[in-house]
Order: structure tokens, then sequence, then C-alpha cells
């Protein structure tokens, strides 16, 4: 799996390998003009991005957090220990700061790792997936409009017998 970034705002989808194991051919996506905002992010770790996020959630109302977004948990990963601790998220030119709302992660169980049906190889497990908070930094001032992801399309239809 890979993300590929081309400037700012503009961004392309995650990436996966086909069935032969090549690179999907890319093609950049103008995020504000897509959606008709900001939606997709990088995480911060001394100045160097380590990680996606995309909102899929709006708080508007609360006083202190302005969205939700979905990431992987190894962003919050530190010399092999999870650390539930802010860090920073860019969206377009804005910083906003992000905090997990996992407490704790247990890798322990391989049985529940996803198995990549190319590879063989156990790629992910469920906990590998958290939800941050986004949160506006005092002082700073943001004019960017955040819009949110759909998780789930339901004009897709799944057949969960098969």
């Amino acid at each position: 799996m890979g993300i590929y970034l081309v400037g700012d705002p503009i961004m392309t989808e995650i990436l996966f390998r086909n069935e032969s194991g090549a690179w999907p051919e890319t093609y950049p996506v103008n995020q504000e003009a897509t959606f008709g905002g900001y939606c997709i992010g990088s995480f911060m770790n001394c100045g160097e991005k380590h990680g996606t996020g995309f909102i899929i959630k709006l708080t508007p109302y609360h006083p202190n957090i302005c969205a939700m977004a979905l990431t992987v948990a190894h962003v919050f990963i530190s010399d092999c220990q999870y650390e539930n601790e802010e860090t920073q998220f860019l969206l377009g030119t804005e910083t906003f700061t992000a905090k997990p709302l996992k407490n704790q992660i247990d890798w322990t169980d391989d049985n529940l790792f996803y198995t990549d049906p190319i590879s063989n190889c156990k790629v992910s497990v469920p906990e590998d997936w958290v939800v941050c908070t986004l949160s506006k930094i005092a002082g700073q001032s943001y004019s960017q409009q955040l819009v949110s992801l759909d998780l789930l399309n339901s004009s897709v239809q799944l057949d969960i017998n098969a």
C-alpha cells in the first residue's frame, strides 16, 4: 500500500497493488474542487509527513474539536510503543492538533491480521485503524472549508453470504 501526494491541495487516492503486484497509474485530484473543501491531510512529525488522515465527521458545535479523522495506528507508534499523544495535522496550508481516541493497542493475536491475497502476507489488524480528534490551534486563523468523506457508499451492494 502507498500514497502519492502531489503538492497542496493536489492529492491522489490511496493506492493498492493490482493482482500482478504492479502499482496502478495515478491521476492527481484537486480535493478542493472534487470534494468542495479539504478532507485529506498529513500527520507531521518533526517537520516530516508520516501518515495520511481522512476527515470522516465534522463537529462544528464542539467548543474545541472541529472534526474527526481516520488514520492508521502506526502514525502514533514510537520506538515500537503506542503513544496516545497529540501530534500536528497539516490540511492544505493550515495546521491542526490531532489526538487519537484509543488508549492502547494489542497486536499480539496474529489471527486478527488481514492476509493480502497477492503476497499472502499478513498486513493489518482491526486495531490498526484509529479515529483522531482535530482541533484548531489557539492564535491561528483558519480560512479553509473542511468537508467529511462518507465511510459507506450506499449504492454498493454487499453479498454477506459470499
